[in-house]
């Protein structure tokens, strides 16, 4: 999918726009075919508006599980190459300088790191508890290291701390400007 903004499915190239992605997702939904979407956030010209159809097309297609990466300027990617020519991004001079640089930097996001990781956390929370529901605990373990749940602390451990991410991701869903979920 990459993008719920046709106009950055465009920049990007994409033989396809937003309305294709729901209707092939209102298809694939009526059958037993477990979906999967993967979104990036910070595509070179990207608006908060734009991200904001990205965050809505998610929701609308219902996919079984979502995702959302930062967009990565790969060297020698016809992104990356924009991105160096229009200053966004600089590549390191010296082969050393390559060990601390940053492709996925939050600067350059029309909304904040934080922001980011919220919507992601909240898709996060839906894609274990459809895994839950259809009671695919094989699916469940790509979330969760399954190892570590061996002994009774280890569970107990798990359980507080999920009512602990629960509860952060419900209060910060409540104090959020425009709901997301």
């Amino acid at each position: 999918m990459e993008s719920g903004s046709d106009r950055i499915l465009k920049f990007i190239e994409k033989d396809f726009r937003a309305e294709q992605i729901v209707r092939a997702f209102d298809l694939l939904n009526k059958t037993d075919i477990m979906t999967g979407a993967a979104f990036l956030i910070g595509v070179p010209t990207e608006t908060e508006e734009d991200i904001w159809k990205t965050i809505d097309l998610a929701k609308r297609i219902n996919a079984y599980h979502t995702h959302f990466y930062p967009y990565t300027p790969f060297p020698g990617s016809p992104l990356a190459e924009y991105c160096r020519k229009n200053g966004l991004i600089r590549y390191p001079e010296r082969l050393e300088d390559w060990a601390d640089f940053e492709y996925a930097r939050s600067d350059r996001t029309a909304i904040s790191e934080r922001e980011i990781k919220k919507i992601s956390a909240q898709f996060e929370v839906r894609n274990v508890l459809n895994s839950l529901q259809r009671g695919e605990l094989a699916i469940l373990s790509n979330f969760l290291n399954l190892e570590q749940f061996q002994n009774f602390r280890s569970w107990t451990n798990f359980f507080r701390q999920a009512f602990r991410t629960g509860r952060g991701i419900w209060s910060s869903a409540r104090s959020a400007e425009k709901p997301i979920l």
